[in-house]
């Protein structure tokens, strides 16, 4: 199965970058850089973010860095 990013996954979904962040009570901020990769993702937000998204950890591809 191909990977997708945080973008894709919120995106297939159907929520917006405020809609997540309010329901992680998080700024808007921290999720688009969380999805462009130049924040850290915490692996509780991570976790948080892939239950929001109905997705597996599996299914995400994430750059280390």
């Amino acid at each position: 199965m191909k990977k997708i990013t945080l973008k894709t996954a919120r995106m297939n979904a159907r929520l917006t970058v405020e809609e997540v962040a309010k329901a992680l009570d998080i700024t808007a901020l921290s999720i688009i850089r969380y999805e462009e990769n130049t924040k850290k993702t915490p692996i509780y937000i991570f976790q948080k973010l892939c239950r929001l998204y109905n997705v597996s950890l599996d299914d995400i591809k994430y750059d280390t860095q």
